[in-house]
């Protein structure tokens, strides 16, 4: 049994909750309020139409849900393009979801939950809904071919069960009419009664005309109280008349006053001599008041007052910079002492000469190493003249050896120079990097290089 109904977006309902009683809830109201929406909602439930009209203009999707007795939502959601149905029973929280369900069609598990599908029956009407009626077709069966009823009785195996149903729909239709002849009869009843009441706007017409009348009325009493202090003046200004009149008869025999002078002039001189007066008398307290001071000092020239002034300003702000600068400066280090960089040159120089002078050296001995005994001489004066040579060389390979000595030990105390030149000057001054012995003497021609056949260790 259903215990709710709630659309939602669907024709003319925004939204409406329609709760249904167990017994008969009936729905009332005026035309294109919406009566038959409800209808058009049950049958959407139960049977998924494929029209879209159902989605309320402006919306994206119409809803119908059902909240059946056992508090199981079943919801029908159509959309522009498909329908979906969605159940949410007691305790879940996300809804069982059916799409994708063709043209008109009702999954199994809605159609045993509402228990409102069609009949089936033979014949050109394949489908007889027994459940939902149609408001533009009369009762149910009656405007039905009689092939159609036989269609309809034998489908179903309960075909005393709905001629019952017809009895009693045709008894309930008796009672109806029945009842309408008792109302009709009551409403021409209550109708007599109320022709003894047709007197009644002609009274309230006369009723409004005497509210009009003493709401005027009380208008003029209010006025009332006006009009006797009005007559009480006018009574006070007769008696001052008629003294006025008995004055004028005592003053009647007297002769006219003489004809007054022309004041104005006269008025106009005193004016003027009050306001003579008054400003000598000012002129003398000012006078009295500045005889005690004395001469006011010469101005002097300004324009050099000003120059200074603004040359002060312009100190103070200079000072001001200076203060600002020197406290943002204050926290900075000291910028490192510049080191002898051309003493470093010249010792570079020196090494790579020397090095070149070595590397010479080491390729003489090595070609020489390599020449085998010479062969005998047949003549013994040039052999001697040869061994005289070899000799002489011999001597210059010597004297070439102890100079690559003492190249070698130039360039080891040239290193160490370097070395404690550096560790003295700490960071380059030009770049702010760490200055490093290896890769300086690296750069400036420094090589390490195996030992050559001769012995020497260096190139």
């Amino acid at each position: 049994m259903l215990k709710k109904l709630i659309l939602e977006n669907f024709m003319a309902h925004g939204r409406t909750e329609i709760e249904l009683g167990e017994g008969l809830t009936v729905l009332s109201g005026p035309n294109n309020a919406g009566k038959s929406a409800v209808v058009e909602a049950l049958r959407c439930l139960a049977t998924n139409p494929t029209p879209r009209h159902y989605i309320r203009h402006g919306a994206k999707e119409a809803r119908v849900t059902a909240v059946l007795e056992d508090d199981v939502r079943l919801t029908w959601v159509r959309r522009e393009k498909y329908a979906l149905y969605e159940i949410v029973r007691p305790g879940q929280e996300e809804p069982e979801t059916f799409a994708k369900l063709g043209k008109s069609g009702v999954p199994e598990e809605v159609a045993a939950l509402l228990r409102l599908e069609p009949v089936e029956v033979e014949g050109p009407e394949r489908f007889i809904d027994v459940h939902i009626g149609n408001q533009r077709e009369p009762i149910f069966l009656l405007n039905k071919s009689p092939s159609v009823l036989a269609s309809l009785l034998a489908s179903s195996s309960e075909a005393a069960h709905l001629l019952a149903m017809q009895q009693a729909l045709a008894a309930r239709v008796r009672e109806s009419k029945t009842r309408e002849k008792s109302v009709l009869s009551r409403m021409a009843g209550l109708d007599a009664g109320l022709a003894a009441f047709t007197p009644l706007p002609e009274l309230a017409l006369r009723v409004e005309e005497a509210e009009a009348m003493h709401r005027a009325l009380s208008v003029r009493l209010s006025a009332v109280p006006g009009l006797a202090r009005l007559c009480a003046s006018l009574r006070g200004l007769a008696a001052r008349r008629g003294e006025g009149q008995g004055r004028q008869k005592a003053l009647a025999g007297l002769e006219a006053p003489p004809a007054p002078a022309q004041v104005r002039p006269l008025a106009a001189l005193v004016a003027a001599r009050l306001r003579l007066d008054a400003a000598r008398g000012e002129a003398r307290e000012r006078s009295g008041a500045l005889a005690g001071l004395l001469r006011p000092p010469e101005l002097s020239d300004t324009a050099g007052v000003r120059r200074a002034l603004a040359e002060l300003a312009r100190l103070r702000g200079a000072r001001g910079k200076a203060a600002v600068r020197s406290r943002e400066l204050a926290e900075l280090a000291a910028p490192p002492v510049l080191a002898d960089a051309a003493g470093a040159a010249r010792s570079g120089a020196e090494l790579r000469r020397l090095a070149a002078r070595r590397a010479r050296l080491a390729a003489r001995m090595e070609a020489l190493a390599g020449l085998g005994e010479p062969p005998a001489p047949a003549v013994l004066a040039p052999l001697a003249e040869r061994a005289a040579g070899l000799s002489r060389a011999r001597a210059a390979v010597a004297r070439a050896a102890a100079a690559c000595q003492r190249a070698a030990a130039a360039e080891k105390a040239c290193e160490a120079r370097v070395r404690e030149a550096l560790a003295t000057a700490g960071d380059c001054p030009l770049c702010g990097h760490r200055l490093d012995a290896a890769t300086f003497l690296g750069r400036f021609g420094e090589v390490s290089g195996p030992a050559g056949k001769n012995g020497g260790g260096e190139r």
